[in-house]
């Protein structure tokens, strides 16, 4: 079986701003088939929580819509009833959680 050429789509963060305690955004590079766009991604804070492990986490949802036709993704079909069978906006959601990590403590 062939690998996929582009098995993979990458965001790489180059800013975030800060809009209130809980909106934000996060600036970067989108990679889709070897073509970078900057995109936006709407952020928002979900809060944060303590495990039962005693790690504390944060959640977050971002999100974005692209026109995929701005990373050469032109494939699509004609249907029977008229109109295409892909349309050209694609949201992406994300949802990601951060956990925080006890820095270790340093004797002088």
């Amino acid at each position: 079986m062939e690998l996929p050429k582009f098995p993979y789509l990458t965001f790489k963060s180059k800013r975030i701003e800060v809009i209130d305690s809980n909106h934000g955004r996060i600036v970067g590079d989108l990679t889709i088939r070897d073509v970078s766009r900057e995109v936006t991604l709407e952020v928002e804070y979900n809060g944060k929580v303590k495990s039962p492990f005693g790690h504390t986490s944060a959640g977050f949802s971002a999100s974005t819509t692209i026109n995929r036709k701005d990373w050469g993704l032109q494939w699509n079909v004609p249907l029977e009833t008229g109109g295409w069978l892909v349309g050209e906006t694609v949201q992406i959601n994300i949802e990601f959680e951060m956990i925080e990590e006890k820095q270790a403590e340093t004797v002088a």
